[in-house]
């Protein structure tokens, strides 16, 4: 049993230091044929390239240089407690890949835009096939830091799974709580920029927002989006689309077909409220699709809603709760 154990561990070590070695020879290609010679190249604009390729040469600096440690632990492996100082020191370093977890959305967005360029597109299929066999395509290489840390967690689990030595044991969970909690905060860190991207999108999708509205919500992120019913003064129902933020909600009414082909603009802006002075009431009918959203500080407001069914008004209600009582929510700049 001892043996098979002892077989496992080094089957896993030695799938650790595979996986290492393709990761830093994935990332010598993306610099070698793709970064290098489009910093040369008309087809991309330097502020494209860097969006794009973000930190990855300095990532791919310190794999390289950190490589020859694995090697070594795991060729001359006797105790665990040396792979679980390897992590340590590893886990100290990745606090350099927030910034390109952060912009990664933004990265594979401006590359998808990019590739509808004819001569861009032709480009990449000509460093793809430059080598004997062919190279991955760019956007699989850039995936690759992303998808490493969560690797690491994995062979760690399996590591601590299959120790046998109870000091090891201790020493690899402790790499792993550090680890798990890295990947996690890296991951909100992923979520946070597309949600903010989301939010520029629809930005540019709205007409009306006020000119100080950024400086009155900071840094805004785009959480969820209901298309329901109003009641008008006229008692008439309208048809309106309401986007959940991070830290209000912002109201609209749609625009004709006609004005949002010509101007771009689907949304017409109507208000927005902050999910702090919010409060929801159910309606005083007898429908029970229908509610009540007030301000609690002025200039009062009070909008009766209808969704289109239970689902859509527990969805509403849970978004908006748990957009509130996010922890570490954006400071909001008051009026």
């Amino acid at each position: 049993m001892q043996i098979r154990r002892k077989q496992t561990l080094q089957n896993l070590l030695n799938e650790l230091l595979a996986t290492e070695i393709s990761y830093v020879s994935g990332l010598k290609n993306c610099i070698e044929y793709y970064l290098k010679p489009l910093e040369v190249d008309t087809t991309m604009s330097q502020e494209d390239i860097k969006i794009i390729f973000s930190d990855i040469q300095m990532i791919s600096s310190f794999h390289f240089s950190f490589l020859p440690k694995f090697e070594q632990a795991v060729k001359n492996f006797k105790q665990l407690s040396v792979i679980a100082d390897i992590f340590d020191e590893l886990v100290y370093f990745l606090k350099s890949y927030t910034q390109y977890i952060r912009q990664f959305q933004t990265s594979s967005d401006k590359l998808v835009l990019l590739m509808k360029n004819v001569a861009f597109a032709n480009k990449m299929i000509s460093i793809k096939q430059s080598t004997n066999p062919p190279l991955l395509d760019l956007n699989a290489y850039l995936i690759m830091p992303v998808q490493r840390i969560p690797r690491y967690v994995l062979l760690i689990k399996e590591l601590i799974k299959n120790a046998s030595d109870d000091t090891d044991k201790v020493g690899l969970s402790k790499c792993l709580e550090k680890m798990q909690k890295f990947a996690d905060f890296l991951n909100e860190q992923k979520r946070t920029a597309e949600r903010v991207n989301d939010y520029l999108i629809l930005t540019s999708q709205i007409v009306g927002l006020p000119k100080n509205f950024e400086e009155i919500i900071i840094t805004p992120e785009l959480h969820g989006k209901f298309t329901v019913t109003k009641n008008t003064k006229l008692q008439k129902w309208r048809s309106m689309t309401i986007f959940v933020l991070n830290v209000c909600l912002i109201f609209t009414n749609f625009r004709s077909k006609l004005l949002a082909s010509t101007t771009g603009f689907q949304y017409q802006y109507q208000k927005y409220i902050l999910l702090s002075d919010l409060i929801q009431r159910p309606s005083t009918t007898a429908n029970d699709l229908e509610m009540v959203l007030l301000s609690k500080s002025k200039p009062s407001f009070r909008l009766v809603i209808r969704f289109k069914d239970q689902k859509q008004i527990t969805d509403f209600t849970e978004f908006v709760t748990a957009t509130t009582i996010r922890k570490n929510s954006i400071a909001i700049a008051r009026k």
